[in-house]
């Protein structure tokens, strides 16, 4: 999938929840492969890059155990995590994520339930999705009716 893709997920009001893998490192965030949270918005940035933004409140306790302890104490020992060495300040984030980029660092759990958003997307259909969802219903009703 790629960044407009999600994008367009996010701004249909899907408030969807994803894990994160472990291309998530290469981001400059907090977040850490196996941590979970809930795609919360975007804002634009330009016509290339948007900000998505991520919920995390709900997963606070499942995603501790995913923190590593790659930050360094006064003795320059890397043991503490980021909640540990006071960086972690917020259950939320924001990615910097290009609308042509490849997002590999995350997956939406549950992602069979969204084959049909991806087929309403790639179909470029005007209707509002829920409207589009009413016509294919019907649309099959009519076929078995036959």
């Amino acid at each position: 999938m790629k960044g407009k893709e999600l994008a367009q997920m996010v701004l249909s009001g899907s408030r969807m929840v994803v894990s994160f893998l472990a291309p998530v490192l290469n981001k400059e965030v907090y977040l850490e492969p196996g941590m979970k949270g809930r795609l919360a918005g975007i804002s634009d940035r330009d016509d290339e890059i948007f900000m998505l933004q991520i919920d995390l409140s709900e997963f606070d306790e499942f995603n501790k155990q995913f923190e590593s302890a790659n930050y360094f104490d006064k003795n320059g020992n890397a043991c503490l995590t980021a909640r540990q060495a006071g960086y972690y300040k917020s259950p939320k984030e924001e990615i910097y994520i290009g609308y042509d980029e490849e997002i590999d660092f995350l997956e939406i759990d549950g992602a069979d339930r969204f084959a049909l958003y991806e087929e309403y997307v790639k179909s470029g259909s005007g209707l509002h999705y829920v409207q589009w969802l009413e016509d294919r219903i019907l649309a099959r009703e009519k076929q078995w009716s036959s």
